[in-house]
């Protein structure tokens, strides 16, 4: 189901990817618990979907909540500082620059120093955590105001 929404999304066909997105966060919601990290990866991903679709509100409203068990419960997982930086480009596409530029630097370093335990279909993960903070330089002026 994720595989599906995954090919979906890179598609860019965000209508289908999200309800499998939305129904593989469900089932593993139910089996596997709300804190396990299967269930908050695909979480994860759910929210990178709606900032793909511009829903950035929505995307930080799911971050906002995920990264703090995510740094309870995994704070050495790539995943956390995915979870980071992805909370930073909703953040930057509402143009909250105030809190951007940590959250988007933190979370590149992180996934920087862990890349070894990366695998190869998530890299995207990192370079897109580099093109935000250019970005965000580009827009912001660095600064982050």
């Amino acid at each position: 189901m994720q595989t599906l929404g995954r090919l979906y999304a890179q598609q860019g066909r965000y209508g289908e990817s999200e309800p499998l997105f939305a129904q593989a966060v469900d089932i593993l919601s139910h089996a596997a618990g709300e804190e396990q990290l299967e269930t908050l990866a695909a979480k994860i991903e759910l929210a990178d979907l709606r900032i793909l679709e511009r829903r950035y509100g929505q995307a930080e409203g799911m971050l906002s909540q995920i990264l703090p068990v995510m740094g309870k419960s995994f704070p050495d997982r790539w995943t956390r500082y995915n979870c980071q930086s992805l909370l930073g480009a909703a953040l930057a596409g509402q143009k909250k620059f105030a809190d951007v530029e940590p959250l988007l630097v933190s979370g590149y370093e992180g996934m920087q120093q862990r890349t070894a335990t990366i695998n190869f279909g998530n890299l995207r993960y990192l370079r897109r955590a580099a093109e935000e903070i250019a970005h965000l330089h580009e827009t912001a002026g660095g600064s982050g105001r």
